[in-house]
């Protein structure tokens, strides 16, 4: 078998309800463990592959960002979309294909993420759009949450919006931009960053519209805190998206 001669790059979108996350895993249906059984179905051989983010279970994503290496001569990079989403099933397509460079690392590469959470705000969701926002009882201030969420703009130790299992770890984070704006029937929060921590934008999102909500100085309270508090509540995962991965 010859080595690997080209490096491929694959905008992928999902929808992951149906899904325990990105990351494979033995037991469970993963969109890394499906997109892998596609791969080596095309190679012939098992394929690794490596992505801008791992997703959690029930997270979507309409621009997560893929490669990996195929010692496949045969297929033009841009025809790998059509070869690959003939392989997989509907709620996984690849938007585009190409190729890139030998060196391109689709995590080490990113420049900076962007996520986006939709939320419902009113008493009574609409049944289809249960498992692709979160819910919000109460009515919203735009202006009021944008307030709140100035001061995660900036690098800053994000440990107090992390899951716990991310104590003692490196926590420093560098957001660009973080803001809600109305796009009818829903309310959007969008965030871009660096990276993000696990559960973080959920953890922000959930602690904003929580019961108790927060105010523009709690945030910035909870960041020089520097660790979780109890009032950090994590919205559910069906409203967030990976929306774009940004390189240089």
């Amino acid at each position: 078998m010859s080595l690997p001669q080209r490096n491929i790059c694959l905008t992928i979108a999902y929808d992951g309800r149906d899904f325990y996350g990105w990351q494979r895993q033995p037991n469970g249906r993963t969109v890394e463990g499906v997109l892998r059984h596609a791969l080596a179905q095309l190679h012939r051989h098992p394929v690794q592959s490596i992505a801008a983010g791992r997703t959690d279970t029930g997270v979507h994503a309409n621009g997560q960002v893929v490669n990996f290496y195929s010692d496949c001569s045969t297929i033009p990079a841009a025809k790998f979309r059509e070869a690959l989403n003939s392989l997989l099933p509907p709620d996984i397509r690849i938007l585009a294909s190409q190729e890139v460079p030998q060196h391109f690392h689709a995590r080490r590469d990113a420049q900076r993420r962007i996520y986006s959470y939709l939320l419902y705000p009113g008493s009574l969701m609409p049944p289809r759009w249960r498992d692709y926002c979160g819910s919000c009882r109460s009515s919203l201030s735009i202006g009021e949450l944008n307030r709140c969420v100035a001061p995660l703009v900036g690098c800053h130790d994000f440990s107090a919006f992390a899951a716990l299992h991310h104590a003692g770890q490196n926590a420093i984070r560098t957001v660009s931009s973080a803001c809600f704006f109305p796009r009818t029937p829903f309310v959007v929060f969008r965030i871009v960053a660096n990276a993000f921590l696990w559960k973080m934008v959920r953890t922000i999102v959930g602690t904003l519209i929580g019961t108790t909500r927060c105010s523009a100085e709690e945030v910035s309270a909870l960041l020089q805190r520097r660790r979780r508090s109890p009032r950090c509540q994590s919205a559910p995962s069906a409203g967030l998206y990976l929306e774009q991965v940004l390189y240089e």
